[in-house]
């Protein structure tokens, strides 16, 4: 009797499936083992070896010698990511050929691929969790700052202006969030795999348009997730074709189990429940912080709000016009210039401290009294400024609620 091992692929298959593999450990790996705070210190090393060779790699077999990783950036689509996506196409097809020359006589990889198979479902599904628990806790997309609301519509970024967007309605985002969860758990039962590639392949294709339309850096990230899925629906693209397109009753083809060890057998299902109930709980706990931190449940500063300069005792230069404490930089707005601020306020000495973000030697200590929504600053008994504090509740965005009946549209 013949089993799985015997059949034969032909070194095409072989070669594709090596790619895939290689190219899964550069690109995934250690997602999503890397979650876990414990294990920084092993996967911190694993970091600087992999991009210390990508940038190797970029200088002198690119010869791009300006080339660097850039620690503040939340840009997927910087150089480094351009090289390291290039690298990693290189070293996964040397891998793919080294590996068949060397395993030459090796029938298949059945055993091998289901367990890719599985890795990166799971994989894929946690992204998806991760991305919407984030939005179901309205973190993803927090309403849009004080300066958001300050800025004309045409100073907005592409990218800006689609935050704004989203994060105006917390409604939109949670439904954003759990179609993105619901994807994310189908992926993770064998069963519904096919349901949950699917979805989350709809998904994946409207960000990655979203991404290339407003100029959203997480073009590359939102492409490999799209491959992804495409490679999870692949085992039942027959079926898909069958059902939808010839309209002919069809069967599912089931995607492989693994092959557990006899002594694992016994307990898989408590294992596999082990790992999705421990992954959500850290993934919903990640969310919860970003939300306490960058969401809309941040905290906010004692003189939380925009104020606008009203009266002054210093003559001539360059007036101060406005100054919006939000909830994490205060920004400073002259005619001709704007600054953002780091800002400690005492608020029983009555003392603000502006700290310049770019300039670390621009520190001005200013005291400060607030009278209902007039705001006084003075450095020196000789000279002050009033800021009348601005009613953020009466800019539409904030005033403007849902109403069933509309006589007619209210369309700014």
């Amino acid at each position: 009797m013949s089993s799985i091992y015997d059949i034969k692929w032909s070194i095409r298959k072989k070669f594709i499936f090596l790619f895939i593999l290689s190219y899964t450990f550069f690109y995934i790996f250690p997602f999503p083992f890397d979650a876990f705070p414990q294990l920084d210190f092993f996967f911190n090393i694993y970091d600087r070896v992999h991009d210390g060779f990508v940038l190797w790699s970029g200088k002198n077999i690119l010869h791009i010698q300006n080339l660097k990783k850039l620690a503040f950036s939340d840009s997927g689509d910087s150089s480094f990511d351009f090289v390291k996506f290039f690298i990693f196409l290189i070293l996964s097809i040397i891998t793919a050929i080294a590996m068949l020359l060397i395993d030459k006589k090796r029938n298949n990889y059945e055993k091998l691929q289901s367990y890719l198979f599985v890795y990166i479902r799971y994989c894929i599904g946690f992204y998806m969790l991760v991305y919407g628990f984030d939005k179901v806790l309205k973190s993803h997309f927090p309403f849009p700052s004080l300066e958001k609301l300050q800025q004309t519509f045409g100073e907005s970024s592409p990218q800006g202006l689609l935050w704004a967007f989203a994060g105006y309605s917390t409604s939109y985002s949670v439904y954003l969030g759990i179609i993105e969860v619901l994807a994310g758990f189908l992926l993770l039962f064998r069963r519904t795999t096919a349901l949950g590639a699917l979805l989350t392949l709809m998904i994946m294709i409207n960000i990655t348009i979203i991404n290339f339309s407003y100029d959203v850096p997480v073009k590359l990230f939102a492409l490999h997730m799209v491959a992804y899925s495409l490679l999870l629906i692949s085992p039942f693209i027959n079926s898909i074709f069958q059902f939808f397109i010839l309209k002919r009753e069809t069967k599912l083809t089931e995607e492989k189990g693994i092959i557990f060890p006899k002594f694992i057998q016994s307990y898989r299902k408590i294992i596999k429940a082990t790992v999705i109930i421990s992954f959500t709980l850290l993934f919903i706990n990640f969310s919860w912080n970003n939300m306490k931190t960058d969401g809309d449940s941040a905290p906010k500063p004692d003189l939380y709000g925009i104020y606008r300069h009203e009266n002054s005792t210093i003559k001539g230069g360059n007036r101060l016009e406005e100054i919006i404490f939000d909830r994490k930089i205060t920004l400073l707005k002259w005619k001709d210039q704007y600054k953002y601020y780091t800002t400690t306020i005492d608020s029983i000495a009555k003392t603000i401290s502006f700290q310049s973000n770019i300039d670390t030697s621009d520190l001005r200590i200013v005291h400060f009294d607030l009278n209902e929504d007039l705001l006084t600053l003075s450095e020196n008994d000789s000279s002050s400024m009033q800021f009348r504090k601005v009613d953020i509740t009466e800019f539409p965005l904030n005033k403007r609620k849902f109403q069933w009946v509309v006589e007619y549209p209210y369309n700014n």
